[in-house]
């Protein structure tokens, strides 16, 4: 996994509020997100797909993201 894949969790993180919301987002135990942030596993497409849109959503529509971190907790 590169670094960008990394930056890519962080920021979708740090929009959804921390790690463990974004691994709850996601549907992934807190532990699996850790690993994937420090690249110790790989990332699958699907899931990087999934933080990218939430990052890409955070830019188009800060507002439009916040309802949807508030429809995941």
């Amino acid at each position: 996994m590169s670094q960008a894949t990394a930056r890519v969790l962080r920021a979708a993180a740090e929009v959804f509020g921390g790690e463990a919301a974004l691994a709850k987002h996601l549907n992934i135990g807190e532990l699996l997100m850790r690993a994937y942030i420090e690249e110790h596993r790989p990332l699958p497409d699907f899931l990087l797909l999934r933080a990218v849109d939430v990052v890409l959503e955070n830019i188009k529509r800060p507002q439009a993201v916040r309802e949807l971190k508030s429809r995941a907790t």
